[in-house]
């Protein structure tokens, strides 16, 4: 399948580098921005995805995935021990990017979301067209998606990180408006318990 990742800003590749920096402290490598675009040595970026965020409302009234708000860069990356790692350089509230990412070593979604990708980029399933990789997340829900962005917004298409939620298919194609049908009981339930945030960050 035809898909490309895009090119983190200059900001979060510097927030990435000063996280990461001690790890290889006295190679040039540290510069993440020459080891992202160069191939060198040190930490090998898997691949760079755009945030995004959806929640429980957005699913009931069926947002598209092109209305999902902005959240961050995530990097999926391996150290020099060849451990795989993924960081988030977030969003703050003004809508600027922080200066301190986070790291998340061995979370249930760093190892899937890698072979997810990996799959993708093998798969024959869709063949016309390239599509952008992006994250999409809908955290009241407990899913991470995914998220091919088409040419037009009528060509996108979500696939789901396992675990997924129950009924949901990890590493499956969904276009939105079906994923959306699977997940109205569970969003419908959150909502009814008044229990999911106004509005998801």
């Amino acid at each position: 399948m035809p898909i490309y990742f895009p090119e983190a800003p200059e900001q979060a590749i510097s927030a990435l580098a000063r996280l990461v920096k001690p790890a290889v402290a006295g190679t040039e490598s540290v510069r993440f921005a020459h080891s992202q675009r160069s191939g060198g040595g040190g930490p090998k970026v898997e691949s760079v995805l755009a945030n995004f965020v959806l929640d429980a409302r957005d699913v009931l009234w069926e947002t598209p995935p092109a209305s999902a708000r902005p959240a961050g860069w995530r990097f999926l990356y391996k150290n020099e021990a060849g451990e795989l790692l993924s960081s988030n350089v977030a969003l703050d509230d003004s809508g600027h990017l922080s200066a301190e990412p986070s790291v998340n070593v061995a979370g249930p979604f760093v190892a899937t979301s890698a072979r997810v990708l990996e799959a993708l980029k093998e798969s024959s399933v869709i063949t016309d067209g390239s599509y952008e990789a992006r994250m999409l997340r809908f955290p009241s829900l407990g899913l991470y998606c995914i998220w091919l962005k088409g040419a037009t917004d009528g060509d996108d298409w979500l696939v789901p990180i396992p675990r997924a939620p129950h009924g949901v298919r990890g590493g499956e194609l969904y276009r939105a408006a079906d994923l959306y049908r699977i997940l109205k009981p569970k969003a419908e339930l959150i909502l009814n318990s008044d229990t999911s945030p106004k509005r998801a960050q």
